[in-house]
């Protein structure tokens, strides 16, 4: 019995991991993207396409990242301003998670992120923002998280949480 159990669950396995077909990842030179399989609660077996970006003294977002990016790490660089223009190229339909920590971003655009409508987490901790957009993140129904943490903020907008009816973590901590 415990054989047969034992068969079933590789059996099943090994048809979970088959069902997400693998995607060839485009990806600058300079940064680190991979694929990591992950099982969501509603979605069941799907996979990430991770674009790493870190740590590479950036200053402006490099060309050729992947469409099929879902998680975009650009945390300590040396990005100052974060434009539409700056990731036109790029059509970010997949884009769950950005990560800007640590970088030198005074302001942010409107559009840019009013575009990424199937965000769920953005981190801007330890930026220089001081303000954010009116429209902040306002096509982002479906945020789960924003943390904005040591930024110095001085105030934050007022209908910047009206369409984030998702939203589980806010972190203004710090400013």
């Amino acid at each position: 019995m415990r054989r047969l159990a034992w068969q079933l669950l590789v059996l099943v396995t090994l048809l979970a991991t088959s069902a997400v077909s693998e995607i060839k990842i485009q990806c600058p030179e300079i940064c680190a993207c991979s694929t990591r399989r992950q099982l969501g609660t509603s979605t069941g077996l799907h996979q990430d396409v991770v674009s790493d970006c870190s740590y590479r003294q950036l200053t402006t977002v490099p060309e050729g990242l992947s469409d099929e990016t879902t998680i975009l790490n650009l945390k300590f660089n040396h990005l100052q301003s974060l434009s539409y223009s700056s990731l036109m190229s790029v059509d970010f339909l997949s884009l769950q998670e950005v990560i800007l920590t640590g970088n030198k971003l005074t302001e942010l655009s409107t559009s840019l992120l009013s575009s990424w409508t199937s965000l769920l987490r953005v981190v801007l901790d330890y930026n220089q923002l001081q303000q954010l957009p009116d429209d902040f993140l306002s096509n982002s129904t479906n945020m789960k998280a924003l943390s904005c943490k040591g930024c110095g903020l001085t105030s934050f907008p007022k209908n910047a949480l009206r369409s984030m009816r998702y939203l589980q973590e806010l972190d203004l901590s710090w400013n």
